[in-house]
């Protein structure tokens, strides 16, 4: 990233801190469903999460399944 290799080591780490000190407050996000890959393969599945919806969020975890 352009932004982050225009400043200094110090204040870069000083951002990744900020991010990780509220990764579970304004950084944070509702889940509806999580899929491993399997599952969003699914017809069914895909036809869920393609639909055109607000408020549904979906999440694919390699490691599930």
């Amino acid at each position: 990233m352009r932004f982050l290799g225009k400043l200094k080591p110090a204040r870069v780490g000083e951002l990744y801190k900020c991010v990780a000190d509220e990764i579970n407050t304004t950084f944070a996000i509702e889940l509806t469903v999580e899929l491993s890959f399997e599952e969003a393969m699914t017809p069914a599945v895909i036809e869920k999460y393609n639909a055109k919806t607000t408020g549904g969020k979906y999440i694919l975890n390699p490691n599930k399944g």
